[in-house]
């Protein structure tokens, strides 16, 4: 990041949330950064037809490595939790 900038912890949340639902595969994600040192925890649901291993290794070279390279930070430990959506449609009444 450029001198005097700065990001809040939040936008660059939703920032990474926003990029990472975008990836093919995902159903829903979030993100969370905490800590000193930062880290990211990543939750993802992953369409039923998805290969969550894939969908996993474009998350981490897309969203983690920019997240990286616009805060300017040489790592970003990252904790990834995926979970499969649920085929069967919600009940109405």
């Amino acid at each position: 990041m450029g001198a005097g900038l700065t990001l809040r912890r939040r936008a660059w949340e939703r920032a990474m949330t926003a990029q990472a639902a975008a990836v093919d595969g995902v159903a829903h994600a979030r993100v969370r950064v905490a800590g000193r040192p930062l880290r990211a925890a990543v939750t993802l649901v992953v369409e039923p037809e998805a290969r969550p291993a894939e969908v996993v290794r474009r998350v981490a070279a897309g969203v983690v490595a920019d997240a990286r390279r616009c805060a300017g930070v040489r790592g970003l430990p990252t904790d990834v939790r995926v979970r499969v959506a649920n085929r069967r449609e919600r009940r109405t009444r």
